[in-house]
Formats: structure tokens, C-alpha cells, sequence
């Protein structure tokens, strides 16, 4: 578990670094002004929730707690997704390397912490209870949900031709979101929600992860929403009836998955 903890802290420094400069000066993002204002509220919960959630969730971890080492592994998947969109997303700038940093180690803390000692020996003994049940299904909604939306767009644009506004809105090259979402968000919503449903073990910890990253990235979207609206670049916080509700579905996943006298007991 060394190399876990070694790798999680590292990505903790380096988001707070990236998070912190990107709000701190204002000429480090080169996109346009909506994205721009997206990035900063974005930051905002980075460095305030994100930051402290993983800190805190490491030095449970250390002390022993299974929950706690879900968390944190949850937060990783919060850093991999959510600098991926930096570091593919935004124009390019000196916080780059960072980018690349926190997307690396990130990966090499979920590798190490799910074939750790203290997750896979024990991840048969885990039996989901009828509750889990009902969040894999309601997993697997919100994950086809997202899935059929990107998918429809990018149909729509073979069909037509007409590029997604989301795209042309941000000046992307491509679709950064829908692919990030359908490859990170949609297959593992819809693997971890199917066995969780089928009270597989591997289905409890993947959902279990899914919904602390999601919960966590709601709110970071949020923040961008509301970033956008009071820089003037959006007009309305219309964004914010689709992540909220999702956020909240994510807080309740994380809270049910990992209550005491749950699944995540079985690890202990």
C-alpha cells in the first residue's frame, strides 16, 4: 500500500498546485471566456472539496478504514476524469505538466489501491443487500441516460453534419466531453450498476467509486455553471437542473454504498 499512498498524496499536492494557480493568475487559461469561467469554478471545488475530501480520506486509510480507502480511491477517479478534460480540453498552458502529473498518478493510485492486499483478497466476502440493489439500477439510468444522449449527437452529426453546440461553444477540435463521459462515465456506470445488481462484489466497489467521483464532479460542474452565468458568458443556469439532480442520486449512492453495517463492512 505504499506506493498507494505515495501516489494519492502526489496527486493531492499537485491538484491543489493546479487548482490553486489556476485560480490565482489570471492569464494561465488561453481558451475562450466560457471555458475559461468554466475552469475556474471548476477549480474552485478542486482546491476546497476535492483537495480536503482526498487528504482527509488518505489519512483515514492510513489508520486502517476500508471506507475511507474507497473514498480516496473514489477521489482518484475524480482527479484522472476531471484533469483529463484539462489536459485534452484545454488550450494549452504551463500547468501542463501538471495536467499530465495528476492524470498519471491518479492511474497508478487506483491500479495500486484495487489489487492492493487490503481490496481484491477480500472482495468475494462482500454480499449486497436489496438497497444496493436499487442504486446499481439507478446507476445504470443515469449511465445509459448520459450514454444515449452523447450517442444521439454524434448520430446526429453522421446524419447531418451539423457539429454539437457544446463543440462549437467551448472551440474544441472534437468532442472531449462526450468521449470522456461515454469511455470513464457510461462503461463503468453500466458495468459496476449490472453487477451490483447481480451482487457481484467488483460491482459494490466500482459503484462505490463511481458514485463518490460523480458526487464530487457534480459539484465541480455546478460551480462552472454558476462560474459561466456570473461572468456573463452564459445566460442562464438552465445546466444546473441536470446536475444537481444527478449529484444528489450520487450523494445517496455513496452514502447507502458505504453506510456502516454495509457491503463496505465485508472488507474489514
Amino acid at each position: 500500500m505504499r506506493l498507494f499512498f505515495s501516489s494519492s498524496s502526489i496527486v493531492a499536492a499537485l491538484m491543489a498546485v493546479a487548482a490553486a494557480l489556476g485560480l490565482a493568475l489570471d492569464d494561465i487559461y488561453r481558451d475562450n471566456s466560457l471555458v475559461e469561467a468554466a475552469w475556474r469554478g471548476n477549480d474552485l471545488v478542486t482546491l476546497w472539496v476535492a483537495v480536503p475530501l482526498l487528504t482527509g480520506a488518505i489519512l483515514g486509510a492510513g489508520n486502517g478504514s476500508k471506507r475511507a480507502l474507497l473514498i480516496s480511491m473514489g477521489m482518484l477517479a475524480y482527479a484522472a476524469y476531471n484533469y483529463a478534460f484539462y489536459l485534452f480540453g484545454a488550450a494549452l498552458n504551463s500547468l501542463f505538466l501538471l495536467y499530465v502529473g495528476v492524470l498519471s498518478f491518479s492511474t497508478l493510485g487506483l491500479i495500486t489501491g484495487l489489487t492492493s492486499s487490503a481490496i481484491r483478497p477480500k472482495a468475494e466476502q462482500i454480499r449486497a443487500e436489496r438497497r444496493d440493489r436499487v442504486m446499481g439500477w439507478l446507476i445504470i439510468v443515469v449511465a445509459l441516460i448520459l450514454g444515449l444522449f452523447w450517442i444521439g449527437t454524434s448520430v446526429d452529426f453522421i446524419v447531418s453534419g451539423a457539429v454539437p453546440a457544446m463543440v462549437t461553444a467551448t472551440a474544441h477540435p472534437t468532442n472531449v466531453a462526450g468521449a470522456l463521459d461515454l469511455w470513464l462515465v457510461v462503461t463503468f456506470g453500466v458495468l459496476g450498476g449490472t453487477w451490483l445488481v447481480l451482487e457481484k462484489a467488483w460491482g459494490f466497489i466500482i459503484s462505490a467509486l463511481w458514485t463518490v467521483k460523480g458526487a464530487v464532479y457534480m459539484t465541480a460542474l455546478s460551480a462552472a455553471s454558476v462560474s459561466t452565468f456570473v461572468s456573463g458568458t452564459t445566460d442562464s443556469l438552465a445546466q444546473l437542473g441536470l446536475w444537481v439532480p444527478i449529484g444528489g442520486i450520487c450523494i445517496m449512492g455513496a452514502s447507502v454504498l458505504l453506510r456502516a453495517g454495509g457491503p463496505a463492512d465485508g472488507l474489514n
